[in-house]
């Protein structure tokens, strides 16, 4: 059962009001644009609402376009702390859903302001490259910097970060095909936020081309 519903106003709202892509983004030499029918979407937060709007709005999203897709709290509860979930049962439940592709989204960045000064907040940029982690590993590496309550305080800008894995590719250093983030400064209503990103994310893969509608 989906905990956020978004009503076909809203939807088509968010369909047509998203102008542009995603400017940081990342795609794997010789990728192959190709269709998916079942995409798992997975945000990584410690912030139960954040993460079931962002999954909620992005799923809606993706099945608007005749694309199949899975929220991510259908598989790893929201209660359930991804810091006692070993990389093998992560594995083991993408395979078993027969899912062809993953996509997961996390804030790896928080630079907090104060009047003219400002400094860094638990920076993982080391995530960033080479994009080369699968995502059983990037699942868990991440939860560990997840922000208990993510876009809830002021003064702060937010890098948030969405990468798009194969399942089943060849080898782990095939597995992301695609990496986008932008920066997001100083929200307050954290549903909006969030389903303002998952627009912005499934937009970025369909219209740039990815992810090939059927």
């Amino acid at each position: 059962m989906r905990i956020l519903k978004i009503t076909p106003i809203t939807l088509l709202l968010l369909l047509s009001s998203c102008a542009s892509t995603m400017k940081n983004t990342w795609v794997k030499e010789g990728y192959n644009p190709k269709t998916f029918k079942n995409i798992l979407v997975l945000n990584i937060s410690k912030n139960k609402k954040i993460r079931s709007a962002y999954e909620d709005a992005a799923v809606q999203l993706f099945e608007a376009e005749g694309i199949g897709a899975t929220e991510g709290f259908n598989v790893f509860p929201l209660d359930e702390n991804f810091e006692n979930v070993s990389s093998k049962i992560i594995e083991k439940r993408v395979m078993q859903g027969n899912y062809d592709a993953v996509l997961v989204s996390t804030v790896v960045d928080v630079e907090i302001r104060n009047k003219s000064d400002y400094y860094y907040e638990n920076n993982i940029r080391s995530y960033y490259y080479p994009y080369t982690s699968p995502y059983l590993d990037y699942i868990k590496h991440t939860y560990v910097y997840a922000h208990t309550s993510d876009f809830d305080r002021e003064e702060r800008q937010y890098m948030v970060e969405s990468r798009l894995f194969e399942v089943k590719a060849s080898n782990k250093d095939d597995a992301i095909i695609w990496s986008g983030s932008t920066k997001i400064s100083n929200p307050t209503q954290m549903d909006n936020v969030a389903q303002q990103y998952a627009q912005l994310v499934v937009h970025s893969l369909i219209k740039g081309g990815i992810i090939l509608k059927p």
